[in-house]
């Protein structure tokens, strides 16, 4: 999946629940700009195990593609390092990471990601052999 695309994916659920917060008065402490930034950047960030892509084009982490970077041990680790100096920015970038995960997992030819890295199993919604 491009990067726009994760972008976009981001930005809808992240913009769904900001809408919710207030629509619904759940009062959840989210500062819009550092919110959707966070959702942003978070739906950027799994890639950066990739050098083509717009992250790992300028830091690259070099690891197999769609392993740690893909996996729930990656996105609970970085939202929880992130929860001690800002919630707004944490839940941004849960969003945006999580948006990610699921959006890579849908294309028919995904070869999965490893959601539960160190477990080398590939997981995906519509996996078809090629």
């Amino acid at each position: 999946m491009k990067g726009k695309t994760h972008i976009i994916g981001g930005l809808a659920i992240s913009g769904l629940l900001l809408y919710c917060n207030k629509t619904y008065h759940w009062d959840l402490p989210i500062t819009s700009f550092d919110y959707i930034t966070a959702s942003v950047l978070g739906s950027l960030l799994p890639d950066i195990d990739h050098k083509k892509s717009f992250l790992g084009s300028i830091v690259h982490l070099p690891i197999k593609h769609r392993t740690l970077t893909h996996s729930l041990l990656f996105l609970f680790i970085t939202s929880i390092i992130v929860l001690q100096f800002n919630l707004s920015i944490a839940l941004g970038l849960f969003i945006g990471i999580s948006s990610h995960l699921i959006l890579d997992m849908l294309p028919l030819r995904s070869k999965g990601i490893c959601l539960f890295y160190p477990s080398k199993k590939r997981y995906s919604f519509f996996r078809i052999p090629r």
